[in-house]
């Protein structure tokens, strides 16, 4: 991935382009801390990507501290809500999932 073009200034040190490996994409989303006992790494989740298409993939991360709020309680009522970073593994053979593209993920989310 190009982080600059030919002829931009970049400052010492500043990446000017990133290596992807393709076979080692993955999904990254934020769940709310409300659903977070319902998750477990290595549970079976859907990825359904913009074009279409479905596979499977594994929960192989989850983060250990949570990240910002994402909705703010404005009635005073309830807490603001934060959400945790998860990552999914998927094959990616066919090459379908790509740095920046969105994914759209399933979770089991049972009552425990």
């Amino acid at each position: 991935m190009r982080a600059s073009r030919p002829g931009e200034v970049v400052s010492a040190g500043q990446a000017i382009f990133t290596l992807v490996n393709p076979d080692d994409l993955w999904v990254r989303l934020d769940l709310e801390e409300s659903y977070l006992d319902r998750v477990r790494l290595g549970d079976k989740v859907t990825v359904r990507l913009p074009f279409g298409s479905s596979r499977e993939g594994v929960i192989f991360y989850r983060a250990s501290d949570a990240d910002y709020a994402t909705q703010r309680d404005v009635s005073r009522t309830k807490r603001d809500i934060k959400t945790f970073q998860l990552r999914v593994r998927s094959d990616n053979r066919d090459r379908a999932l790509a740095v920046g593209l969105t994914a759209y993920v399933t979770l089991p989310l049972a009552r425990p």
